[in-house]
C-alpha cells in the first residue's frame, strides 16, 4: 500500500486531500472550490511506469466526478519546471500550460471539463 508522506497533508487541517489508490499507485487530489480541482500527486510504482496506469488513475478520477454528478469548472495541476517527463504526461491527457510561477513552478488547467461544463 502507499503511504501518504507529510508533503500530501501540507494544506492542513480544513482542507480534504482525498486519495483514489491501486496496487500501481495513486492519485492524490484536493477540491479548492466548489468548482475547482487541484489534482497533488500522481505516483506510479517504478516498475510499473510508462505502461499507461497514470492515464487510467486520472481517468477514474473523471469517472468518479461523472458518478457523483461533480463537474468541476477547472482541474489544474502544478508541476516542477524542470520535471519533462510530468510535463509531457499532462500535455498528453489535454492539460494546458497556463503560467509560471517563479522559476521552478508551471501552472497547468485541464480545460476539457470546463467546455464540457458549458457545452462549448
Amino acid at each position: 500500500m502507499t503511504q501518504i508522506n507529510e508533503e500530501h497533508l501540507r494544506y492542513g487541517r480544513h482542507t480534504k486531500i482525498y486519495l483514489i489508490e491501486e496496487d500501481y499507485g495513486f492519485l492524490c487530489y484536493k477540491l479548492c472550490t466548489d468548482e475547482n480541482v487541484e489534482i497533488d500527486d500522481i505516483e506510479i510504482k517504478e516498475e510499473m511506469r510508462g505502461k499507461g496506469y497514470g492515464t487510467i488513475l486520472f481517468k477514474k478520477l473523471l469517472s468518479k466526478f461523472a458518478r457523483d454528478n461533480f463537474r468541476p469548472v477547472i482541474v489544474f495541476v502544478w508541476t516542477k519546471s524542470d520535471n519533462i517527463v510530468a510535463q509531457k504526461f499532462y500535455e498528453k491527457l489535454g492539460f494546458i500550460k497556463c503560467g509560471e510561477a517563479g522559476d521552478n513552478w508551471i501552472y497547468w488547467n485541464y480545460l476539457k471539463v470546463f467546455l464540457d461544463k458549458y457545452n462549448l
